[in-house]
């Protein structure tokens, strides 16, 4: 995220196909990606959301702000890895 430069190690690109959706899918690709991320020595993650604010919160994601990026609305979210 061009506008957050000082902050690194962001989770990108999480998405499920409509007609996969509901099944683990997206809960699994994130909790492995956590896992990898703590396994290698990552402290925090961040990520961004227009729209899936709620999925992450409810996998212990916080919010840290809501500005608007590209003309859109979004979620900063960060999560600290526990190791």
């Amino acid at each position: 995220m061009t506008t957050h430069e000082h902050l690194y190690h962001w989770l990108g690109s999480v998405y499920v196909l409509p007609a996969y959706r509901g099944r683990g899918i997206g809960s699994a690709l994130v909790a492995r990606a956590e896992q990898e991320a703590a396994e290698l020595g990552v402290r925090t993650l961040y990520l961004h959301t227009p729209d899936k604010e709620g999925f992450y919160r409810r996998r212990g994601w916080e919010t840290m702000e809501r500005p608007v990026y590209f003309d859109m609305p979004v979620a900063v979210m960060r999560k600290d890895m526990a190791v």
